[in-house]
């Protein structure tokens, strides 16, 4: 519950959802047993914490922003509470302030920085953007993973000026210039990457496309996705390795389901096949060793053994 994000919200703004609230039919539905260890099974400790970190959100200063700006900025930082899970957490659970909307761990996958300059590194623009968060998907991929339910049940619903307001937020009044990325030849490519190219044939081509142009209705591209992108490989090693279910977007757009290939490929391969579709199209120029890659696949299996 991101209370921490909503002390924000005004008064007006909280009695309109809790009227919406009241209309709808309650389900009966009884309260899951809670497992949680000491200290955190101690409810009590619960009004210490909020005394050190409930109220630490706060809105930076506005002045000389635009109005889009400022409703961008409370639609991000306080109804969407972007940050609850894209700003990284230390020991006591609450989000540092200092490194706000850098980028967060959350359930084994990283939500990755909002930051206007690393989202223009990444390619982003401001209709991107608008059209990522209303329908789905964009240029630079879809949603996936956390997000999605996202997209589901908030994002999709938000009205146009809301929607462009974000994104004037995330990415400035000015927006820094998108990064493009041009295709890295095969030749310019390390030897693991080259190898990859043909792991990439073997598993990935048949939806991605040869030349990773992707498929309308079937898979996203490889070039301007987002995920090759990131510098911390873990999100695009877990969707390799455990692939992601059947994606219904707005209006009559669907992604089919993309198996994983764990247990398919080696540690080897998955370090080949990463370091091509990162220097292909991700603009990511140093190898992954197989020390990484057991890393990433040991933090893998401790968060499913957490779950």
């Amino acid at each position: 519950m991101p209370y921490t994000s909503y002390h924000l919200m005004p008064r007006e703004d909280a009695d309109a959802i809790h009227t919406y609230l009241m209309t709808v039919e309650p389900i009966n539905r009884a309260a899951p047993v809670t497992s949680l260890s000491f200290p955190f099974n101690v409810r009590l400790g619960l009004m210490g914490w909020n005394m050190l970190y409930g109220k630490d959100v706060k809105l930076a200063p506005a002045d000389g922003k635009s109005e889009a700006w400022k409703r961008g900025q409370y639609m991000v930082d306080v109804l969407g509470h972007c940050g609850e899970c894209h700003t990284p957490r230390g020991l006591p659970g609450a989000m540092q302030q200092d490194k706000r909307l850098t980028g967060g761990l959350l359930n084994g996958y990283l939500a990755p920085s909002l930051l206007a300059i690393d989202l223009a590194a990444r390619g982003w623009t401001h209709q991107d953007l608008r059209s990522f968060l209303k329908h789905g998907l964009s240029a630079q991929g879809t949603m996936f993973n956390e997000m999605f339910p996202v997209f589901h049940n908030s994002t999709q619903n938000l009205n146009d000026p809301d929607l462009a307001a974000m994104a004037t937020y995330l990415l400035g009044d000015q927006p820094p210039q998108a990064k493009v990325l041009a295709e890295v030849p095969l030749a310019k490519m390390t030897e693991s990457a080259q190898r990859g190219r043909q792991d990439y044939l073997n598993v990935c081509a048949g939806c991605h496309g040869v030349a990773g142009e992707g498929k309308p209705h079937i898979a996203v591209a490889m070039q301007g996705n987002t995920t090759l992108r990131l510098e911390d490989p873990r999100n695009l090693s877990r969707v390799i390795e455990e692939g992601i279910g059947e994606q219904q977007f707005a209006g009559f757009e669907r992604m089919q389901p993309m198996p994983g290939f764990a247990g398919k490929l080696d540690n080897q391969q998955l370090a080949d096949l990463l370091n091509y579709l990162r220097q292909a199209w991700g603009g990511q120029p140093a190898d992954l060793v197989l020390s990484q890659i057991e890393q990433l696949k040991a933090d893998a299996a401790t968060e499913h053994k957490a779950r």
